[in-house]
């Protein structure tokens, strides 16, 4: 349909503008209009793994979590998604959840640039 690039194009300029809210709405309108547009899940799965950082970097750790998990939805062949997701339940002391996702990481991407960290965490724990 001729409004999907639209809705793209507007959820670009929202994000440069550092508008996430309207930019989400904007990728999800576009991602109604063409079901395959892989492009606005690549943005929105960016948009929510950028606000699971900051939420995490402001130790506002069940917010990350919701944020990277909804960024998993959008794009769930990430492994990064899971490792992060991992290493906040792995610093909360979650073990079950962060064996869960450090696992999950390691099955899609067993020679990825974290996997010795992956893997040693799961060797002592």
């Amino acid at each position: 349909n001729s409004y999907s690039p639209a809705y793209y194009n507007l959820g670009l300029l929202y994000l440069q503008k550092q508008n996430e809210e309207k930019a989400i709405e904007n990728f999800q309108k576009a991602f109604e209009y063409d079901n395959n547009d892989k492009d606005s899940l690549f943005q929105l799965s960016k948009i929510y793994q950028n606000l699971g950082y900051k939420y995490y970097i402001a130790d506002n750790i069940n917010e990350a979590i919701l944020k990277y998990k909804k960024a998993s939805e959008y794009t769930p062949d990430n492994a990064d998604i899971y490792y992060n997701i991992g290493v906040i339940y792995a610093q909360t002391n979650n073990k079950k959840e962060a064996k869960y996702f450090l696992n999950k990481y390691l099955e899609m991407n067993r020679g990825g640039k974290n996997a010795n960290i992956a893997k040693k965490w799961l060797e002592i724990n």
